[in-house]
């Protein structure tokens, strides 16, 4: 049997070789004779000479002429053949950071190549704070490509009227007795030969545009020179220029008419469309636009409003065309220019500047008279004022990261966010003046966020005065859903206790990952009368028995009360020996649920997804690994318990306790804080030199049981620190 499959694959081998090569390899006793041959003789490891030719190529390979997509599948066949080449044995973690470092080299490459007009896109990608993956530097860069295209219509640099010219004839309509075809890329045929309308591989040295040459070039020789010269000359493609041309003067000579079987209607629309565009290019040269989504939403060239500012996400300076709003002005000494959308240059007149309030400055305002619209760069504004943004779909806000305080808020319309401002002569922002309905929103998503995403009717019974001019129902949380979704509730039993602590809820839930303490498991205790929740985490199941004697304990000597009743269900956790002799010993009622009907404890079961919920918000907000899920079950209780439920008629737990117990030594509640945000620490080292940093930079978890104090972890140390010299940064994730 190995036999047959030996000799059917020599024959899949030999038939797979050209004849010069099987001929070598027809006398070997095994397949794998045959391979080991091949491999010793056909291997590519070691040959040296074929990675330095490709690496050479490599390196000399520019975008020229070619589309962004032509030229990234040049470089990444070239890095596909590489690697064949190239084969090292490594462990995956230094698998993947060696991946890492070949990829960002490829993308430098990559970047580097690109031409000139693709310097933005450059300076975009490699300033970011992490470099973008490969595929996605192609797809930005491909992106700019396509953005260009459209903006510029193709580009203004074909030569006079022959990138319209054709369109209005049909194939095969004959001119003169030479018959004009449309061929591939816009080329057209006349009497066997051909020619292109526009040749888009063309450069000019002078205006850095594509599609023509320097000699021309409208910028530098003028359009009219070079129409003449081109109708001085004999060639095929010049006398069709030339033709074409006289056409477009045709509009202004009655005398002159069109080529006969042309389509009329056709030939007038392109005449209008060729005579616009001759007229643009005697309009300023700065035209500075702002893309979305593929469509001119604004042009320097029009109005100007003064009392309009745009935030601009792309741009590195503030920029205005306003010379009074200035409050300080230097004149530029040289000429300056900044690059706009279309990839011409603007000149800079001087810089300064602009106060907005008494407390906001605008520094380095760039005058760029050609500019039609003020624009704010959103990276400079940021880093000068040390604050935050937050984005939302129909506004943004700026919050001071020291106090969390909103300095800047703007509206958005027609897809910008836009800041209004008094039309005078000295811009004055109406930030701190903004709208109630701006900052009650969001006043409401902060508090929704710090709260651990409780519902909106949640918080409208807690800030009634920031639903003055909001609806509940206008609020949705992705998050909320993503943590909180689930099937439809079972129907839920009005009978409660009428005294706290006659019956408790408990539930045990996990196995998970272990988190920073070690633990895997929780348990719940949930007074029936009041719904406080008591919440502890178990490494082992086992701890459960261990657990509730320490609570039954702390009931006994904190409240003064005896446990009754406990509700569980039938895990071994609850049911063995040592809960029935204490039960027993204490005379408690111990009611277990009927064999697979969880809702007989469905206040325990709909208390453990409560804290889910909450925990997952907890997490998934600020991006905190699930290594925090035991801090973050803790918070969450933390926070129910202090949160108003219709369960008690819209009063918290911790409240309705107070109500029986009112003398309870209760630890007061801390004010709330985002869970997982960046916590500066103070250092209370007793070793800590005058010179040592003061404050240790940690991850807020929490709120402790039995200290007034935060919580806070530090990964380095791996040390939790609890104090309440802590300044907390809440827009920031550690």
């Amino acid at each position: 049997m190995w036999d047959n499959e030996d000799s059917l694959i020599m024959t899949w081998m030999w038939h797979s070789m050209v004849p010069e090569i099987s001929r070598n390899y027809m006398f070997h006793s095994s397949a794998k004779e045959i391979w080991d041959d091949l491999q010793n003789t056909f291997s590519l490891k070691k040959d040296f000479a074929a990675c330095y030719d490709i690496e050479s190529r490599i390196f000399n390979t520019k975008q020229g002429s070619h589309s962004v997509s032509e030229y990234h599948g040049i470089l990444n066949g070239l890095w596909i053949e590489l690697d064949q080449y190239q084969t090292i044995k490594m462990c995956k973690t230094d698998a993947a950071a060696h991946a890492e470092v070949v990829e960002r080299g490829r993308i430098f490459k990559f970047l580097h190549g690109l031409n000139q007009e693709y310097d933005p896109i450059r300076v975009q990608i490699l300033g970011r704070e992490k470099l973008s993956s490969l595929s996605e530097v192609f797809f930005m860069a491909r992106g700019e490509e396509t953005r260009r295209a459209v903006m510029l219509d193709g580009g203004i640099s074909n030569i006079g009227s022959a990138m319209t010219t054709g369109k209005g004839f049909h194939k095969g309509t004959s001119t003169g007795g030479n018959s004009f075809e449309r061929g591939n890329r816009g080329d057209y045929y006349t009497g066997g030969k051909s020619f292109e309308t526009g040749n888009r591989g063309d450069y000019c040295s002078f205006c850095r545009r594509s599609g023509h040459t320097k000699e021309t070039c409208f910028r530098l020789h003028g359009k009219s020179n070079v129409l003449e010269r081109m109708r001085n000359n004999k060639g095929p493609t010049q006398k069709w220029v030339n033709h074409t041309t006289s056409e477009q003067e045709a509009t202004n000579q009655s005398n002159v008419s069109p080529p006969p079987d042309l389509d009329m209607k056709a030939y007038k629309e392109e005449l209008d469309r060729l005579k616009a565009m001759v007229e643009s290019m005697s309009k300023p040269s700065g035209s500075c636009t702002l893309s979305m989504k593929g469509k001119i939403c604004l042009n320097t060239v029009g109005n100007m409003t003064q009392g309009i500012w745009i935030l601009d996400s792309g741009a590195t300076d503030h920029m205005t065309p306003c010379r009074v709003s200035f409050n300080s002005y230097d004149e530029s000494s040289k000429e300056q220019l900044i690059t706009v959308a279309n990839g011409q240059g603007i000149p800079i007149c001087g810089s300064g500047n602009i106060v907005l309030e008494s407390s906001i400055i605008l520094k380095g305002v760039l005058h760029v008279p050609q500019l039609a619209n003020n624009l704010i760069s959103v990276q400079k504004l940021t880093k000068d004022l040390n604050c935050s943004v937050i984005f939302f779909s129909t506004h943004c806000v700026f919050q001071d990261l020291a106090t969390g305080k909103t300095i800047l808020t703007a509206k958005e319309q027609s897809g910008l966010y836009l800041l209004e401002t008094n039309d005078q002569s000295t811009t004055n922002i109406l930030s701190l003046q903004a709208t109630s309905e701006t900052w009650a929103n969001s006043q409401i998503w902060l508090h929704h966020k710090r709260l651990g995403h409780p519902s909106f009717n949640v918080i409208k019974s807690l800030f009634p005065h920031l639903f003055t001019n909001e609806s509940v129902e206008s609020f949705n949380c992705d998050i909320c859903q993503l943590s909180k979704h689930h099937r439809a509730s079972y129907p839920i039993s009005n009978k409660k206790s009428t005294s706290p602590f006659d019956l408790i809820h408990t539930d045990v839930w996990g196995p998970v990952v272990a988190s920073i303490s070690g633990a895997k498991w929780f348990v719940t205790f949930i007074d029936d009368c009041t719904r406080v929740t008591w919440t502890y985490l178990m490494s082992n199941k086992s701890e459960v028995f261990q657990i509730f004697v320490k609570f039954f304990h702390l009931v006994q000597n904190q409240f003064g009360r005896n446990i009754k009743r406990i509700r569980s269900d039938n895990g071994t956790e609850y049911v063995n020996h040592e809960f029935l002799n204490f039960f027993s010993h204490n005379g408690i009622v111990h009611e277990l649920t009927c064999v697979n009907t969880p809702q007989q404890n469905g206040i325990a079961e709909r208390k453990n997804r409560h804290l889910l919920e909450v925990t997952r918000a907890l997490l998934f907000q600020m991006s905190v690994p699930k290594i925090y899920w035991g801090e973050a079950v803790l918070t969450a209780t933390y926070l129910i318990n202090r949160l108003p439920t219709r369960v008690l008629n819209g009063i918290s737990p911790i409240e309705s306790l107070l109500s029986f117990v009112p003398s309870s030594p209760l630890i007061s509640s801390l004010p709330s804080r985002i869970f997982g945000c960046i916590a500066f620490v103070h250092s209370h080292h007793p070793n800590r030199s005058k010179l040592d940093p003061k404050a240790l930079k940690c991850i807020f978890i929490g709120y402790p049981s039995n200290k007034k104090g935060y919580k806070c972890y530090h990964p380095q140390s791996r040390r939790i620190f609890i104090s309440m010299d802590v300044t907390f940064h809440e827009t920031q994730s550690f």
